[in-house]
């Protein structure tokens, strides 16, 4: 499997200090991964400035490399202010969805339940409405 080179430029703060930490104890990324419990390319995402690692993760890393979990939470966080997350077209489909969902549960429980679309009918319902705000080109 070819290296998962990073730039520095890419590296979030917690990447930076995780690269550091394999600098030098003269180890690999894949060394590492094995260290933390993680899976290689995993280590790879959580290094970036795109990317926050869950908490379970961070504590991975943190025992791996003997930290506190609390001083590399930090750095994620602070990851989050520098590098706020911005929402590709599919993330903002996904909750569109399921605002319209949910805006239409809510009225159908207005109606009495014999009345009620199915939960598939209520879906399709939902994704025509979306379909119907997609302008035509």
């Amino acid at each position: 499997m070819p290296p998962l080179a990073i730039k520095p430029q890419d590296l979030s703060l917690l990447g930076a200090v995780i690269f550091e930490f394999m600098k030098d104890n003269n180890i690999s990324m894949r060394e590492f991964a094995d260290m933390a419990n993680v899976t290689r390319p995993g280590l790879r995402t959580m290094c970036l400035k795109t990317n926050n690692p869950t908490p379970r993760s961070i504590a991975r890393l943190a025992k791996a490399m003997n930290k506190s979990p609390l001083e590399l939470y930090q750095l994620a966080c602070f990851n989050k202010e520098l590098n706020p997350d911005k929402p590709d077209l599919i993330d903002k489909a996904i909750k569109e969805f399921d605002s319209v969902l949910r805006d239409m549960w809510e009225l159908v429980q207005e109606l009495p339940e014999q009345d009620r679309p199915s939960d598939l009918e209520l879906v399709n319902q939902a994704l025509d409405t979306l379909r119907s705000c997609i302008p035509r080109q």
